[in-house]
């Protein structure tokens, strides 16, 4: 996991593509939660799948991917 203060949306992105990969590997997961749908109230700057104007970010593409294909 990256660094405090070094978390970017492509870091974001193949992080989590990653994670959720490993995660339906095992299979006991049956769904995955994301809590911040939004930049603007993100407990983590910069944790949500949409930036604060609710555009999608790289993360929220992949995951779509992940989840439809």
């Amino acid at each position: 996991m990256p660094q405090p203060g070094r978390w970017n949306e492509d870091l974001q992105a193949d992080y989590a593509g990653k994670f959720y990969r490993l995660c339906f590997a095992h299979p006991a997961v049956m769904a995955i939660t994301w809590w911040d749908s939004c930049d603007a109230h993100s407990f983590l700057p910069g944790g949500g799948l949409l930036r604060e104007d609710a555009c999608p970010k790289p993360i929220y593409h992949v995951l779509k991917r992940l989840i439809h294909e």
